[in-house]
């Protein structure tokens, strides 16, 4: 399992938009590959449910029958995805994830994005700019619902902003003003 998607030096991953540090899907989306004998089933597949890289801590956890890492003064972020490798159901498909960057990357600017279900909201800090994918229906991200659904940006900007808030996600500063962005709910 890879962290990002691939160099924007290298050949596209199409049909998946955008690359390594870009909020679209070729820049988040990588294949994982597991190997648990007598656990996972062979050649199985697994390809509607959703994780992320937070998950494996919590996963190795309930590999090795530790039930109570808290006790030792951590914390876990993610959801363990066990259940996925015994073939059984997954997780929650209303689970959101995401993703939050707010500096710039090579030619990327920030933004913060959250998956939940079936969409993904992609809040561009520079221009307070949002956009809203079905990416079941259009894994490519070519055509932007926002305008469409605006009940879903709305939802969705919210979990997003909760989200930035409770985590203490930092926004870049606005030169002009020498405040911060506001958190993507902030912006409606």
């Amino acid at each position: 399992m890879s962290d990002n998607g691939a160099e924007l030096m290298t050949p596209p991953n199409r049909p998946l938009r955008g690359a390594k540090h870009q909020p679209y899907e070729g820049g988040t989306r990588v294949p994982m590959l597991v190997k648990w004998p007598g656990v996972t089933p062979p050649d199985s597949v697994c390809k509607d449910d959703y994780v992320m890289i937070e998950d494996i801590f919590p996963t190795f956890l309930e590999m090795a029958g530790v039930k109570d890492y808290t006790q030792y003064g951590g914390k876990v972020d993610g959801t363990s995805f066990v259940p996925l490798l015994r073939g059984q159901n997954g997780l929650s498909r209303e689970r959101a994830i995401f993703w939050h960057s707010p500096h710039f990357y090579r030619k990327q600017e920030p933004f913060s994005a959250v998956r939940k279900g079936d969409f993904k909201l992609i809040y561009h800090h520079a221009d307070k700019r949002l956009e809203l994918f079905n990416i079941v229906e259009d894994v490519s991200e070519t055509r932007n619902l926002a305008q469409e659904h605006p009940e879903q940006v709305r939802e969705l900007a919210r979990v997003l902003g909760d989200r930035l808030r409770e985590a203490g996600g930092q926004m870049p500063i606005v030169k002009e003003t020498g405040k911060p962005v506001p958190f993507p709910d902030e912006t409606l």
